[in-house]
């Protein structure tokens, strides 16, 4: 009997014991949990009503654990967007302004605007036939379509000034110089004396033709240095000039010639400018 209590009580003791044990061990988890989690450092902004957790990472344990858990698994992130940060539709003017953009960039129109800068030029040549001045059917269709076109041209500059704005289309000189052209072109038709100005439209190759803009650039780029020679020429020029002049300026006192070419240094300039230019054999002759 003795024996059999002790048993008992031996099987009580250790019962007890396990219970406690694994009360203690789940008491460390729950511990260990909630401190792991309470050291996480997990900023929370929130900005115009959306709230966002940044990544932060967690807790490693490569130092004390070997459960060989990299630190880049331990990135976290949490964003919870509203629909106040969604990005706003574009307004009217926005919507125009791609639109019109759209069309000026495409290369189908620019090639249609490059064809009726071709045929309206052609026109202009074309009409100065008698056979198309003296036949007044004829003369109302070319005006026709010149006006046409004039309108479609027109609609371009509209179209390019909208897509621009009212800063970058005054910057850029080739669309300045399309819109010049267009308003001289709608002021010739109430200006019979202007009429002939429209030919100019034809220029409008140069500025969509991307070599013809370049070789304009490179001419406009070398101005200083034909300055400079043309400074020099002049030089050269005047020089002469006052040398004929005090050299020849007796000869047609004196006989020699017929007409006083040398007599003043303005006669000498216009005489040289002739030389220069051939236009007297007499005088290039006499020179000789």
């Amino acid at each position: 009997m003795p024996i059999a209590s002790a048993a008992a009580y031996s099987r009580t003791s250790s019962k007890s014991l396990h219970n406690q044990s694994q009360n203690n061990r789940a008491s460390n988890n729950n511990t260990s949990d909630d401190s792991f989690f309470d050291n996480q450092a997990i900023p929370t902004s929130i900005i115009k009503g959306s709230m966002t957790r940044q990544p932060s990472k967690l807790h490693s344990f490569g130092d004390n654990d070997n459960s060989g858990r990299s630190n880049d698994d331990d990135n976290y992130q949490y964003q919870y967007q509203s629909s106040q940060d969604y990005e706003q539709p574009p307004s009217l003017l926005q919507y125009i302004r791609t639109k019109c953009g759209a069309i000026v960039d495409d290369e189908r129109f620019s090639l249609f605007i490059l064809l009726l800068i071709a045929i309206n030029s052609i026109m202009y040549g074309v009409a100065t036939f008698p056979e198309v001045k003296n036949s007044p059917s004829l003369v109302s269709t070319f005006e026709t379509i010149d006006m046409v076109v004039l309108v479609i041209f027109t609609l371009e500059s509209i179209l390019q000034f909208t897509f621009n704005g009212f800063t970058k289309f005054i910057k850029d000189g080739w669309l300045v110089f399309d819109l010049i052209i267009v308003t001289i072109s709608w002021i010739s038709i109430e200006i019979d004396e202007l009429k002939a100005l429209r030919v100019f439209r034809a220029l409008r190759f140069v500025t969509r033709v991307s070599i013809l803009r370049n070789v304009v650039v490179a001419l406009f780029s070398i101005v200083p240095a034909i300055t400079a020679i043309f400074t020099l020429l002049l030089l050269i020029f005047y020089i002469y000039a006052v040398m004929f002049t005090q050299l020849f300026k007796d000869y047609y006192s004196e006989g020699y010639t017929s007409q006083d070419y040398f007599g003043r240094m303005d006669y000498t300039l216009f005489t040289l400018f002739q030389i220069l230019c051939m236009v007297s054999i007499y005088i290039c002759c006499f020179v000789s």
